[in-house]
């Protein structure tokens, strides 16, 4: 469970992070103390939120439907650019069954910046990168595709990772203090720990209720303004996300130092989220202090009736390889701060915070 101390700011106009060559600009963003005023400034951006999204109308159909845009940005071994890691995920929930379908894509990597594109070329322009030692750590400009998609009742099971059952949902309070009490409750219930690590995943609870569970309007409004009592969170001003549509960001502090910083991004006019981003706090690692280090965007979050297009799983990849034994059924990144694991069968992945999925494979 991480999350972010240090305090960096964004310019007004900025795009958050970085994306594909000629898309955005530098992945930095200006780094700044934490002042009063811009604490009481974004305290009240997740309250002009809340008001917007609880007027939203309350929506129907069999299926929630999220799509995500993920990436990750890795700077190359040996050379002096950096390259955006890109993935997809799609999932479907239906509420009434508590069944969970999910498609993971790998959308191939490019530079991340302009000056990280020149780079590239004056490295020859190669198609394919290896990040690590790792047998499976080589990333292509085209990507792979689909890697692999699940259904109910497959041999390997996902679900989305958190710490609220969907069956809860209807039952959760939308009154902002009853909700802190109720979350705070489920949570004591399931870990054994001090109560400032209990604080900590009832904030990351409220983050799934504000950017991916299937919450009412009025439910998805009352997180807005758990997140708006939280000492210190930021307003970072007008941004752009990574498919450039405008937006509000805030920041969210937290008391672990070092670990990176959560962003979350709305949409103004109606309240709903348009992604998320995490932003070192510090330089190590191959990366600078202020610089984004993966980010979600949301392309679509909606209820539907049309059902999900696969009924199976992907096919079995076949017998286990030594790499699989030693990495596991399953190779999870823990999303930092905003509680969600992005899990694939191989593969590169993003280790974004958009990605809730948990996979079990049946024994």
């Amino acid at each position: 469970m991480g999350a972010a101390s240090a305090a960096l700011g964004s310019r007004p106009g900025h795009r958050c992070g970085g994306g594909g060559p000629g898309d955005h600009g530098d992945r930095a963003g200006e780094a700044g103390p934490p002042s009063s005023a811009a604490s009481e400034s974004g305290a009240r951006v997740l309250l002009a939120a809340a008001s917007h999204v609880e007027r939203r109308p309350v929506g129907s159909g069999r299926y929630w439907y999220v799509e995500e845009h993920l990436g990750s940005f890795h700077k190359i071994p040996g050379e002096e650019y950096t390259i955006d890691v890109r993935s997809e995920q799609r999932y479907w929930t239906s509420t009434d069954e508590n069944t969970y379908w999910s498609q993971y894509l790998d959308s191939g990597a490019r530079p991340a910046t302009k000056a990280d594109e020149v780079a590239w070329r004056a490295d020859g322009s190669p198609m394919s990168w290896k990040l690590s030692d790792a047998p499976d750590e080589t990333v292509t400009y085209a990507g792979r595709g689909e890697i692999e998609h699940d259904a109910p009742g497959g041999k390997a099971d996902s679900g989305p990772y958190g710490e609220v059952p969907l069956r809860l949902l209807p039952t959760l309070p939308t009154d902002t203090k009853a909700l802190r009490e109720r979350l705070f409750a489920l949570v004591d219930k399931d870990h054994n720990g001090p109560k400032r690590v209990l604080d900590r995943i009832v904030v990351n609870s409220a983050i799934e209720l504000a950017t991916s569970l299937p919450s009412s309007p009025a439910l998805r409004a009352a997180a807005y303004r758990l997140l708006a009592a939280e000492p210190g969170v930021r307003s970072l001003g007008d941004v752009k996300d990574h498919t450039g549509r405008a937006g509000h960001a805030v920041a969210l502090p937290s008391p672990y130092a070092s670990a990176p910083e959560l962003r979350l991004i709305f949409d103004k006019s109606t309240g709903m989220p348009l992604g998320t981003e995490t932003v070192a706090t510090r330089s190590g690692d191959g990366a600078r202090e202020g610089e984004t280090l993966s980010y979600t965007t949301i392309t679509s979050m909606q209820w539907t009736d049309e059902a999900p297009p696969f009924d199976t799983d992907t096919p079995d990849p076949g017998p286990e390889t030594p790499s699989d034994r030693r990495d596991g059924p399953s190779r999870c990144a823990r999303a930092v701060h905003g509680g969600g694991t992005s899990c694939a069968r191989g593969g590169t992945t993003s280790g974004s915070t958009g990605s809730r999925q948990l996979h079990l494979t049946r024994s």
